[in-house]
């Protein structure tokens, strides 16, 4: 009888609906200042050390200690990530159009000058920082691809790793291909 008492408690404890969650689609990210961005209660949000939130982030891009951050009503938030300063207070910049934008991060000197990186979602994804999950997941594809990896490696020893031969090639292109995404990865910011 006390089985069943416990069977049924169990039932009814594991039925209500749990407040902390993540589901499988759910994500989050350490920036590089040491604040997170993350998506865990239903839209992206910034979550900084100071205690500061910005909700409904669209998209942004990190430079020279600076998130730069557009929301879902088209303000543009610039935080300082060493100091938690959220330049424009809580109101953010309203941007009526693209000039007023570009004007504004050019004043501050928060221009990329090459290459501006945005970000939607998630950036740590890539093949190398999630690498146990690919063998987990994509053991039937994650296997046979190291296999191929490892016996072009052993052929382009066997040319002597030399770079007038097909293997080393072909070998130096995928290592090269591998260590930009890895780079990618662990320096997200914008040049």
């Amino acid at each position: 009888m006390v089985r069943y008492v416990l069977v049924i408690i169990a039932l009814l404890v594991s039925s209500f609906p749990l407040f902390a969650h993540v589901g499988l689609a759910d994500w989050g990210c350490t920036t590089p200042g040491g604040n997170e961005i993350s998506n865990y209660r239903g839209g992206i949000a910034l979550y900084l050390k100071t205690g500061w939130t910005i909700e409904g982030l669209n998209k942004w891009y990190f430079y020279k200690s600076h998130i730069i951050c557009v929301n879902n009503e088209n303000k543009l938030f610039i935080v300082d990530e060493r100091t938690g300063v959220v330049d424009s207070s809580d109101a953010g910049y309203i941007l009526s159009n693209r000039n007023s934008s570009v004007e504004l991060l050019k004043q501050k000197h928060l221009e990329p000058k090459i290459w501006t990186r945005w970000y939607d979602s998630d950036w740590e994804t890539s093949l190398v920082s999630n690498f146990p999950l690919f063998l987990i997941f994509g053991f039937y594809i994650a296997i046979p691809l190291l296999i191929l990896y490892f016996w072009l490696w052993y052929k382009a020893i066997r040319q002597k790793l030399s770079i007038n031969k097909a293997y080393p090639r072909v070998v130096y292109i995928i290592t090269g291909l591998v260590l930009i995404n890895y780079l990618f990865d662990v320096f997200p910011q914008s040049i």
